[in-house]
C-alpha cells in the first residue's frame, strides 16, 4: 500500500454515510423551533363588538403562547373618527399544547353603520412547522416513493 492511501474504517461507503447524516442533522435544525411572525386579517363594519367564527389558523405551531402585535386600517367611514381596538378572545391548542391558532375579537367605538375597518394581528413566537398543513393528508404513500419491500 502506498504512502498516504490507508482506506478509512468501515469502507468505502462510510463518506456517503457521514454526508447524508449530516444532511439529515442539518434538515433537522432548519425544521426544528425558530421564531416565526404571522400575520393575520379580520375585517369589520359598522360599530360596536365582533369575534371571528371560528379559529384564524397559524400554519405553523407555536411552542408558547406568541406575543400579539395589533393593528387597525380605516377602509371607509362615512363622518366621525372611528377608535378600533381587538385581541386574542380565545387560543386554539392542538392535543401537544402547541399554539395553532386563535379566536379573535375587534370593537370599533364612534363609528357610523359603513364604517369598515381591517384589524391586523401579528403573532410572533418560536414555532415549528406542521407539515400536515403544507402537504395535506400524509396517511397514504408518497407519489415516486417505491416502498422498502419492493426495492
Amino acid at each position: 500500500m502506498a504512502f498516504g492511501t490507508t482506506p478509512l474504517p468501515g469502507g468505502p461507503g462510510v463518506f456517503s454515510s457521514l454526508e447524508e447524516r449530516r444532511a439529515a442533522i442539518e434538515a433537522q435544525a432548519r425544521n426544528t423551533g425558530q421564531v416565526a411572525t404571522v400575520a393575520l386579517s379580520y375585517q369589520t363594519t359598522g360599530t360596536g363588538y365582533s369575534a371571528s367564527a371560528g379559529y384564524l389558523d397559524f400554519g405553523v405551531a407555536f411552542v408558547a403562547e406568541p406575543l400579539i402585535t395589533t393593528g387597525a386600517a380605516l377602509l371607509a367611514a362615512s363622518s366621525g373618527e372611528p377608535t378600533p381596538s381587538s385581541g386574542v378572545l380565545r387560543w386554539h391548542r392542538n392535543a401537544a399544547g402547541y399554539y395553532i391558532g386563535a379566536k379573535v375579537w375587534a370593537r370599533v367605538a364612534d363609528g357610523t353603520e359603513t364604517t369598515s375597518v381591517l384589524h391586523t394581528f401579528s403573532f410572533t413566537g418560536v414555532a415549528i412547522k406542521q407539515f400536515s398543513n403544507l402537504l395535506g393528508d400524509l396517511t397514504g404513500p408518497i407519489p415516486g416513493k417505491v416502498p422498502a419491500a419492493a426495492r
